[in-house]
């Protein structure tokens, strides 16, 4: 029955397990392999098809007639948000758009971290399903990857997520019904903890520990009592790959040159990170955000954590505000690869055992 109501929808993603090859289907559609999203702010797919019209050509007629339209290409963009992202979706998600993940139980509790990292350059990356239902019009689109992520956090709010998806154009009917959703604590920006760390001083932990810093060899700066709000936007600047014979659906979805963004407004206290910035220091930053402990978990806590392991501020942190305000800066970084780690490390901590299995 087609409903005129917004909340009738639902979304499935399989983010436990991947396509077997781009453009493939994901079987059978359960709980295994896929999982139901919610707390996400609307569900607003864009078949993104590329119409072509031959009317400003020699037409015969004044406004051209019908056969001069058709659809050539078709294409996927689904852009999703996240104002209180659970450790499920930030895994599932970033997983997806760094395309390497490795899963440790914690002993023998319920609890396991989930380590992501960028795949080699030349190497693909990961592709799922999505089926996506509103006002019971529901599709399934297959090919779908991340072209960027963005985690965001404020204070006195919950840690944020939002993801910009793009898929293959391959679409279909689908009339399965929705899956039960796995309930999991929120990332709350009250338990979060954030570390810079300059110079020699810079030392990456081969493992990140939850709540303790993984950046340093000494006492790195600690920056959470400060920090009012940060962002980390990873891109991978997909690119289409439209090959003769395919349909009008995408063969693949090839990253680009893909980018790193990082920045963070905070408190403005003295004129350390003005020192960084006018010396030019190499930094590197930890952010560790987390819920409430994992039931038969240990001492994990439902949680996540971004490293970036090589930056400079690209513009100088100076202090901003009227003469009521409180005194704030931004620090704006540039991020590179120091030749040795990853530019990007990312760890999820919850109760699920694996994302993108084969």
């Amino acid at each position: 029955m087609i409903t005129k109501k917004g909340w009738n929808q639902s979304l499935r993603i399989s983010l436990p397990k991947k396509e077997a090859t781009y453009d493939a289907a994901v079987t059978p559609i359960n709980s295994t392999n896929f999982r139901e999203i919610r707390g996400h702010s609307n569900f607003n797919p864009d078949w993104a098809d590329t119409v072509q019209l031959q009317k400003d050509t020699v037409a015969g007629v004044e406004h051209g007639v019908v056969s001069q339209q058709e659809i050539i290409a078709q294409g996927f963009k689904l852009g999703l948000a996240f104002p209180a992202v659970t450790p499920d979706i930030w895994t599932g998600f970033w997983a997806l758009a760094l395309g390497a993940i490795t899963s440790t139980q914690d002993g023998a509790t319920g609890a396991y971290a989930h380590a992501m990292t960028p795949v080699a350059v030349g190497t693909a990356l990961p592709s799922v399903n999505v089926i996506g239902a509103k006002g019971a019009i529901q599709y399934l689109y297959n090919g779908v990857k991340v072209n960027s992520i963005e985690a965001k956090a404020e204070e006195g709010k919950p840690g944020g997520l939002s993801v910009d998806l793009m898929g293959s154009g391959t679409r279909s009917v689908d009339a399965g019904a929705a899956l039960t959703p796995i309930s999991e604590s929120w990332m709350l920006c009250k338990n979060a903890k954030i570390w810079l760390e300059s110079g020699s001083n810079r030392s990456l932990a081969a493992t990140a520990t939850q709540g303790t810093e993984d950046i340093s060899s000494a006492t790195p700066d600690v920056l959470h009592t400060r920090v009012k709000s940060f962002t980390v936007k990873y891109n991978n600047n997909l690119q289409e790959q439209i090959a003769m014979g395919a349909g009008g659906v995408l063969t693949d979805l090839d990253y680009g040159r893909r980018t790193i963004e990082c920045s963070c407004v905070l408190r403005f206290n003295d004129a350390a990170e003005i020192a960084y910035y006018t010396a030019q220091d190499s930094l590197n930053i930890e952010f560790d955000i987390k819920g409430s402990i994992i039931a038969g978990g240990g001492t994990t806590y439902y949680g996540g954590q971004i490293r970036l392991t090589e930056m400079k501020l690209k513009k100088a942190p100076l202090p901003q505000g009227g003469v009521n305000d409180d005194l704030t800066c931004q620090l704006d970084f540039e991020v590179f690869e120091n030749g040795t780690d990853k530019a990007i490390l990312v760890t999820g901590y919850n109760a699920q055992a694996a994302y993108l299995a084969a």
